[in-house]
């Protein structure tokens, strides 16, 4: 992405909820060393218990904060993190005993709770995505009654109505003053023999929706460049026509892909490769890099491209996936995960140039659903 002082969420972990912000701070001094690595800070968003009750929270490199709630709520979801500066935000939604089939979409910054508007006739609301620019917090979610759900986003808690269909929120970013959305559609193929309900990628820019060519097409982020819309995602079949259904004995293989102003762009692969994504996207100097990952055997493989061109990250497992990415002063910086083999669980880390860093373990009861990175 540009250097904006904005950040964008956007979703997409193959085991668990994860959704991926990212921020490029540029106030550093002019006498820094073009050479020198930036230092990372790291923001993460979950949950832990204390015995029977869940706690929703962040941590700021590996420091815990809780988030407050309302006193009636019994249960809630957080799923997205943005940082701007010195204000963190995040997302969510919560139920309260008032009304346990619900839910009420919210965010926080720096801890406290924010309510997000709807209206009057919706019976439930939910946040995926998160920016923070300009000192505006805008969150993308949708809110739906018995019969509709309609995607939305805030600015500051007071919301836009965008589509009514079956969509999803995958990303949001801002820029010049402009709101940009990824997300998902679902649609019916039903041809008297065989039912399917497809997902089809689209997004909106200020308001206005494109839906992107293919089926079987997956977004995952957004971020926009001197006017130029960059999405991230992966996708099944070529085009459009209902030639390409699927069907009970052929599936699509799903492949990595990015679109710039709708127009789908390949990215290298092994011939082995059975299965690829991309999780996140930005642009830099002119290059493009998406991150993500992709299956060769019983290999999962974490990589980004830059421009294309596949580069595969070092990791001590089997099982490795990059999540987002961005690129400065000449060095690419990446957020991921790998599989702990021996703790069992999924293990957090960062890349600089290839070079890997793990991040604090979480701790017994700990859950970490999402990441940002700050760099400075």
């Amino acid at each position: 992405m540009t250097q904006q002082p904005l950040s964008r969420s956007a979703g997409g972990h193959a085991l668990t909820v994860l959704c991926l912000t990212l921020l490029i701070m540029t106030g550093f001094s002019c006498f820094a060393d073009p050479a020198a690595s930036r230092t990372p800070d790291i923001y993460i968003t979950g949950n832990y218990w204390e015995g029977d009750i869940e706690i929703p929270c962040y941590w700021v490199n590996g420091e815990r904060k809780e988030l407050s709630l309302p006193d009636s709520v019994y249960h809630f979801g957080v799923t997205a993190i943005a940082a701007e500066k010195d204000k963190v935000c995040v997302v969510g939604y919560y139920r309260d005993d008032s009304n346990d089939e619900s839910s009420t979409a919210c965010y926080w910054v720096n801890g406290e709770y924010k309510a997000l508007s709807m209206p009057d006739s919706a019976l439930s609301s939910v946040a995926y995505a998160i920016a923070a620019a300009d000192g505006k917090v805008y969150a993308a979610g949708a809110h739906g009654d018995d019969e509709t759900s309609t995607v939305c986003y805030w600015v500051d808690g007071v919301r836009t109505d965008l589509s009514c269909a079956p969509f999803l929120v995958s990303a949001i970013t801002v820029s010049d003053g402009n709101v940009y959305i990824a997300g998902v559609y679902e649609y019916e193929y039903d041809d008297g023999d065989y039912y399917q309900r497809i997902d089809q990628a689209c997004y909106w820019a200020d308001g206005v929706l494109t839906v992107l060519p293919g089926q079987e097409v997956y977004s995952s982020a957004i971020t926009v460049s001197d006017g130029n819309i960059y999405i991230s995602g992966a996708y099944g079949y070529e085009d459009n026509d209902r030639n390409y259904q699927p069907t009970e004995d052929y599936q699509p293989t799903i492949k990595a892909c990015y679109w710039v102003n709708g127009k789908r762009k390949a990215l290298s692969l092994p011939d082995s490769a059975v299965y690829s994504f991309t999780t996140d996207i930005s642009v830099a100097d002119g290059s493009v890099y998406a991150a993500g990952g992709y299956e060769d055997g019983d290999i999962f493989i974490a990589c980004y491209w830059t421009d294309g061109v596949r580069t595969d990250m070092p990791a001590p497992t089997q099982y490795a996936e990059i999540e987002i990415i961005a690129a400065a002063d000449g060095k690419v910086y990446a957020v991921g995960e790998y599989f702990d083999d021996n703790t069992r669980k999924w293990k957090a880390c960062y890349w600089i140039d290839g070079v890997r860093t793990d991040l604090p373990d979480s701790q017994e009861g700990e859950l970490y659903i999402d990441y940002a990175m700050v760099l400075r």
